[in-house]
């Protein structure tokens, strides 16, 4: 990705068409970074502080054979994970249509294709914003917590990080997540400038509802 997609989104639109395989594995690169929330996911769930008949055992264990042997999985964790994983893809989906049926009524460009991929590339800051999330978390995370911790994505991406005392490092770390949020959101207004022929206030109004609803916990 070009610097000027961070410093003039409306030039790197112009000069370059983003494609749907940049923006596939954009996607792909965001869920796997959301993985990094699982192992204080599984230290939480393995605390006292939830009991396993509450979480461990409604789902059925995964296993599957290696080289080494069958080796199992609680199928909580594996449903986390791709959850996680997928996540991101489901909302860039969702996004683009969503963005695609709201535009509709003004756009005066027809590119589904292009808006796919422009949208795609409006993760960006998503992705920043959850590697420094994710990395903070690890590094802060008690191995044993003896408090509940609220741990998760929201729909388009965004993992939010709620200890049971908001410090001033948590603070700083959900103003940066929901500071990249609306980035994105400034992001995919270019992006629907660029492939559906909108005006600046037409762009901010298609995509102001989606993105301030689903910014996720503050």
């Amino acid at each position: 990705m070009k610097l000027s997609l961070v410093t003039d989104p409306q030039q790197f639109f112009e000069s370059r068409a983003p494609t749907l395989w940049q923006s596939s594995l954009l996607l792909v690169a965001l869920g796997i970074v959301g993985l990094g929330l699982l192992p204080p996911i599984v230290a939480l769930m393995q605390s006292p502080l939830i009991p396993d008949d509450r979480v461990l055992n409604p789902l059925p264990v995964v296993s599957y054979a290696t080289t080494n042997g069958i080796v199992s999985i609680p199928g909580v964790y594996a449903l986390l994970a791709a959850m996680l994983l997928v996540i991101p893809i489901l909302s860039w989906l969702l996004f683009s249509a969503v963005f695609y049926g709201l535009s509709w009524p003004v756009a005066t460009e027809r590119g589904v294709r292009e808006l796919f991929a422009a949208v795609g590339v409006g993760f960006v800051p998503l992705l920043i914003g959850n590697v420094f999330t994710v990395a903070v978390t690890l590094l802060t995370f008690p191995s044993t917590p003896a408090q509940l911790w609220g741990l998760g994505m929201t729909i388009p991406g965004r993992v939010y990080v709620i200890p049971p005392e908001m410090g001033a490092l948590f603070f700083l770390v959900n103003a940066v997540g929901i500071g990249c949020a609306l980035w994105a959101g400034y992001l995919w207004a270019h992006a629907l400038k660029r492939t559906r022929g909108l005006s600046s206030r037409q762009a901010l109004a298609v995509i102001a509802i989606p993105v301030l609803l689903t910014i996720g916990p503050l």
